[in-house]
């Protein structure tokens, strides 16, 4: 979940996640319509959502497993992602209930969405799949050089279905040039690689 804001432009309105979302900060995130019609979030997924659909980075948690926080070393001056612990109460925003503030089932707010330009550090990144189609990914090492592009997981390939769903993904494998056919699917741009299990970027959005 660990998402630290360098520089950013603007931070969009919070939308409620989908139940099943495990949405954690970080995340790219894609705007759909809910069986009832209404806007929600749901981890992009490159094989489902295009990439106007892709609403940003998602600056809060929607599930309570496998959170974590960007904390500052106050001797080497850098960031590093540690496990964080929080009141699950407040962590948990799925539920659409919002009116019993003190149900422990009841959502407190929405997801706050980082939608437009900025640069951040996340380990919110896949180090195991790159892309390998406009909708699918597969297992490989990916390069972490700056400029090169980086886009949102699929569901479609790889060793386990969802396993990068929601997750920066590489355009390119390491050792090879960038990739040209999925030009347009890029998100990020990588400014200084990984750092503290953070992965350093320029959100470029869709």
């Amino acid at each position: 979940m660990a998402l630290k804001v360098i520089n950013a432009a603007f931070t969009g309105k919070g939308w409620m996640a989908e139940a099943s979302s495990t949405i954690l900060q970080g995340m790219v995130v894609a705007l759909e319509a809910s069986s009832a019609g209404t806007a929600q979030l749901a981890r992009a997924d490159r094989s489902t959502h295009k990439v106007h659909q892709v609403a940003g980075l998602a600056y809060d948690n929607a599930y309570n497993v496998g959170n974590t926080i960007a904390l500052l070393d106050p001797v080497t001056l850098t960031y590093s992602a540690v496990a964080s612990r929080k009141i699950a109460d407040f962590q948990n925003e799925i539920i659409v209930n919002q009116t019993n503030l003190t149900d422990t089932g009841t959502a407190k707010r929405g997801v706050t969405v980082l939608s437009v330009g900025g640069e951040y550090a996340s380990d919110q990144y896949s180090s195991t799949y790159i892309l390998t189609s406009a909708t699918a990914d597969v297992l490989g090492t990916p390069t972490y050089t700056v400029g090169h592009q980086w886009t949102y997981g699929s569901a479609t390939g790889g060793a386990t279905a969802t396993a990068d769903i929601g997750l920066l993904v590489a355009d390119v494998a390491a050792g090879t040039p960038e990739a040209t056919s999925s030009a347009q699917l890029g998100v990020a741009s990588i400014t200084d690689g990984v750092s503290g299990g953070l992965l350093y970027f320029r959100w470029i959005g869709p």
